[in-house]
């Protein structure tokens, strides 16, 4: 009997140690589990935080498109430095970005932007596409268009004046672009206007005049000689653009002609007897009488805005 309940004691000892030994495993192992779930949980939230810390640069890219394009570098990943960065004092304590802003290969009004975002030990790599969400100057009227910056630095000649049945040249030899600003334009008595190369004109308005856009008495924008005579120029070389919220009055009268595009979306344009406009128009208003004609070039839909608009972009081919 003493034998079987010695037995017994024994095999409750040997027990009671494989259910200790069994508890102690259990235990490292459950706090193995929870250490490691603590540690995925923190990288899960770091990732988490360089995603938003991407997006932070991709937003501050969009809005330097819009409102100081020429202040931003444009620099190509991963070859280039960045276009601009930003650390901690913008997104927080272990946080940073860098972002790189590029033209489009297909489309040069569109921005490629690659922004890198950091926090803690995880990073994240953001892609888009911003594309103006009005990418022809000349597709519709009114004020929904970008206001138009004059270039820096840039000041108003005076007014430009086309008369007394002469040829006046505009534009630089070697075809480049060439820009000009003037608080007026003045076309008398059979003036032409010959271009040697695209041309955008900046029109600020003149305090003593009214109109600040005058042509009348037969001129003629924008003509090109051929053989012995003139015949129109190429529309997309001629722009006429009223930077800021500026409202001039526009006004082609008599047997006058312009081709080109003018971009005044706070603006009155008037036409009347047989003037003849061929190209594109944004103006707030206009009115059109007699035999007054206008004529939408759709080649117009090709200039493009210049480089200080102020335009509001849109993000696609986000990843």
């Amino acid at each position: 009997m003493r034998r079987l309940l010695a037995g017994e004691r024994g095999a409750a000892l040997i027990v009671a140690l494989l259910v200790a030994v069994v508890g102690t495993v259990g235990l490292g192992t459950a706090g193995a589990l929870a250490q490691g779930t603590a540690r995925s949980a923190n990288r899960w939230r770091e990732a988490g935080s360089a995603l938003y810390v991407a997006e932070s640069g991709a937003n501050e890219a969009l809005f330097r498109l819009k409102f100081d394009p020429a202040g931003l570098p444009l620099r190509t990943y991963p070859g280039d430095p960045p276009s601009f960065t930003a650390g901690p004092e913008r997104v927080g304590a272990g946080a940073s970005y860098d972002v790189w802003v590029w033209p489009d290969g297909a489309n040069p009004l569109d921005r490629q932007v690659v922004a890198i975002g950091r926090r803690g030990g995880a990073r994240h790599h953001l892609q888009i596409v911003a594309s103006p969400l009005q990418a022809n100057p000349f597709a519709g009227t009114g004020s929904g268009h970008p206001v138009v910056l004059a270039p820096a630095g840039m000041q108003p000649t005076g007014v430009l004046e086309l008369r007394g049945n002469q040829t006046h040249y505009l534009g630089n030899a070697d075809g480049t672009l060439a820009v000009y600003c003037f608080t007026a334009i003045i076309g008398r008595s059979q003036a032409r206007l010959v271009l040697r190369g695209p041309v955008h004109i900046y029109v600020v308005g003149d305090p003593g005049l009214d109109p600040d856009i005058d042509i009348a008495g037969g001129a003629r924008l924008n003509i090109v000689a051929d053989g012995s005579g003139w015949v129109p120029g190429d529309p997309r070389n001629l722009v006429i653009w009223v930077p800021g919220n500026i409202s001039i009055h526009i006004d082609l009268t008599g047997n006058t002609e312009f081709y080109g595009g003018i971009y005044a979306p706070q603006s009155h344009l008037e036409m009347s007897g047989t003037a003849d406009l061929v190209g594109g128009v944004v103006v707030a208003t206009s009115s059109i009488s007699g035999g007054a004609n206008f004529v939408a070039d759709p080649s117009m839909a090709d200039i493009g805005w210049p480089v200080n608009a102020q335009l509001d972009y849109r993000t696609g081919d986000y990843r």
